[in-house]
């Protein structure tokens, strides 16, 4: 293993050797916040109100009346696994990069950074925003759409990880994201001795009960978004003396298509739980019920997208992505990200081109060095088809 000779990639081992791990982003958001204010751009931080050191880098450059965003996310997530390099060092190895975030998506940033440097905006206003949270609960992305910044964004480009169900290709275009929700489900029991465990009622022999009926719920299918997909993501339960348990609760993650939101999954499971009472498989405890809700979290769950493939600007990226890789797949993601807050919010067309890598959330994440080159010039060449 060796550190990638030459200068072609010394911003990026700057990138990757700066810790983001969320909720860690403002060294990184410092040094950006830096690089494009050298660059020419006009440069702002559009902070978090509770925590300072979190904020959003917003730059831009130009003055018409539209404008084009480019934006990436500064976090990553911890460095997960036995990695068998710094995870904080750009190497390489068999031809790869290895670091933290390489893939996802520090690479990305990299491409964007280096596309636009000597780039001066004709017809469009050239915006990047750099956000923070992504790997979390999304914050920065929600707090971007309620900004002044993308009042005018007709049109956003995101170099994130386009993992999508067809991976037979090095490339791709990503043009929609299925939704994501967690569903909280807790199930009563009764509470006895350990000594005497017959004579109360195991929450969690309950709650095991009730989990096949419930991964039996009906999943939709998308012509472009493919089918949904549920899982049991964590399971819940304890006593704090020698006694059975009286209540178990398990979170079941749901990845959704359209036109299933968080309002029709809910009211599918309590369906399910509903049924299961009127046919006598289970039975009211002391009045207790299983009962269903959303997961609370701090930001809205991330609904499904789709970018349409005929819009003017969508296919004007596809074109000129294709005059740099070639011809271009069109995919769509199986899991979330911030563009489907973009896609929600701001109500814009958006594609997702990323590098060719792997192993991100995982150990020894890589990314293929060609596939960074293409993407910085497949983003030049759109900026030059505006």
């Amino acid at each position: 293993m060796k550190i990638l000779s030459g200068k072609e990639f010394n911003l990026l081992s700057e990138l990757i050797s700066i810790n983001s791990v969320f909720p860690n982003e403002k060294e990184i958001g410092d040094f950006l916040f830096d690089y494009l204010k050298k660059s020419g751009f006009k440069t702002q931080k559009q902070y978090l109100k509770s925590d300072r050191k979190r904020f959003n880098v917003l730059a831009e450059k130009g003055n018409h009346d539209k404008s084009i965003l480019f934006y990436g996310h500064m976090d990553t997530v911890p460095p997960y696994g036995n990695w068998t390099q710094s995870p904080f060092e750009l190497s390489e190895r068999n031809g790869l990069l290895y670091g933290l975030g390489v893939n996802d998506m520090k690479g990305g940033i990299w491409a964007i950074l280096e596309s636009v440097k000597h780039h001066e905006p004709v017809n469009y206003n050239l915006k990047i925003a750099f956000g923070f949270d992504e790997e979390n609960i999304s914050k920065g992305a929600f707090l971007l759409c309620g900004h002044e910044f993308v009042k005018d964004v007709v049109f956003a480009v995101i170099p994130e990880v386009g993992t999508s169900s067809k991976m037979d290709g090095k490339k791709s275009v990503i043009l929609g994201r299925r939704g994501r929700i967690l569903i909280e489900i807790t199930v009563p029991g009764i509470s006895a001795h350990g000594s005497t465990a017959k004579a109360g009622i195991n929450a969690i022999r309950e709650a095991m009960r009730l989990i096949p009926h419930v991964l039996k719920v009906e999943l939709l299918r998308h012509p472009k978004l493919g089918s949904e997909n549920i899982f049991v993501k964590s399971f819940h339960a304890d006593t704090s003396a020698l006694a059975v348990p009286d209540e178990a609760s398990f979170v079941l993650d749901w990845h959704i298509v359209s036109p299933d939101n968080e309002k029709s999954c809910l009211e599918k499971i309590n369906r399910i739980i509903d049924n299961l009472y009127e046919r006598g498989i289970f039975k009211t405890i002391n009045d207790r019920r299983i009962t269903a809700k959303l997961f609370p979290r701090e930001t809205p769950y991330l609904l499904p997208y789709t970018t349409d493939e005929k819009n003017q600007i969508v296919k004007t990226f596809i074109k000129a992505t294709g005059r740099i890789f070639g011809k271009i797949p069109v995919r769509y993601g199986l899991s979330v990200a911030d563009e489907n807050v973009f896609a929600e919010k701001l109500s814009i067309p958006i594609v997702v081109s990323g590098p060719y890598g792997g192993c991100e959330h995982h150990f020894d994440e890589w990314v293929e060095p060609q596939s960074l080159l293409y993407l910085r010039d497949s983003f030049t060449e759109f900026l030059l088809s505006l």
